[in-house]
């Protein structure tokens, strides 16, 4: 079995390293070819808060002759579609990151502590890993970050407990004097910001995923980012059917990446380096 050492093991500390959990048919089949992972469409995202239109309605500040003299000067209703036309543009792509954890004592073994890494979390594994069947793909995020045009946008997710994940009140109206005060244009900005703001937050009982997104723009129905030089490691756990072990093999040797094996069992989880 191939060798890996604490100082390999460094590399994937810290903020070093994004991983993508997926299963092995889509690994294999789109992304390792094209060297792409995709970014789909935010409305098609499973969490409820992503994926409902923003779709606010028109108000102003003062008497009813404010909101009639405004709304009769601006399309607020138009302006409300174009935030929505906005909302459904965006593609993302979620990303897991190490967590930030005490370390406590020495750890001189390799990827210790096991906790600390986004490629050890079995929830992540049952829930995007095609239940411990898929692969977790390691990414660097300098790399990443690099790659990115100014179109797209990478964030830290932020978690937030009930009393304090409240709506945001800013996307969830048309303010006709804000307008009127600073112009569409730059309204606009402000409000597609906020929404930008908005799926950047979550509820703290997703904590765990500690995720991180990148965020685009566009017409099309997907957006795909490149990441041919991206990859740092492949892991995989020892429920992946083997036949799949040889193909894996020469995609890290493709990619001169190692391939780490994560082995569950009642003992609890370990890694090995495989290839």
């Amino acid at each position: 079995m191939p060798f890996i050492s604490k100082e390999d093991s460094r590399e994937f500390e810290g903020e070093k390293t994004l991983y993508h959990y997926t299963s092995i048919y889509t690994s294999i089949e789109k992304i390792f070819p094209s060297n792409k992972l995709r970014l789909s469409p935010l409305i098609s995202a499973s969490d409820p808060m992503e994926l409902t239109l923003p779709s606010p309605w028109v108000s102003s500040s003062g008497y009813e002759e404010d909101f009639k003299r405004l709304n009769e000067k601006i399309a607020g209703g138009d302006i409300a579609t174009k935030i929505n036309t906005y909302y459904k543009s965006l593609r993302q792509l979620c990303l897991c990151r190490n967590s930030d954890i005490e370390v406590k004592g020495l750890h001189t073994g390799v990827f210790e502590p096991l906790d600390h890494f986004g490629f050890a979390k079995p929830r992540m594994w049952d829930q995007y890993g095609d239940r411990f069947k898929g692969v977790c793909i390691a990414l660097s995020r300098s790399k990443l970050e690099e790659k990115l045009s100014s179109s797209y946008r990478l964030f830290n997710v932020e978690y937030h407990s009930n009393h304090l994940f409240k709506p945001n009140i800013d996307s969830s109206s048309i303010d006709l004097n804000e307008i009127e005060r600073i112009g569409e244009i730059e309204y606009l900005r402000s409000k597609y910001e906020s929404e930008i703001l908005k799926i950047s937050s979550k509820h703290t009982d997703y904590r765990d995923e500690n995720e991180c997104k990148v965020i685009t723009s566009t017409e099309h129905d997907y957006s795909y980012l490149d990441i041919s030089n991206c990859i740092q490691g492949i892991f995989f756990t020892n429920k992946l059917n083997y036949a799949y072990e040889s193909i894996l093999k020469n995609i890290a040797k493709r990619y001169e990446v190692p391939l780490l094996q994560i082995h569950i069992s009642r003992r609890g989880i370990s890694v090995r380096c495989f290839a």
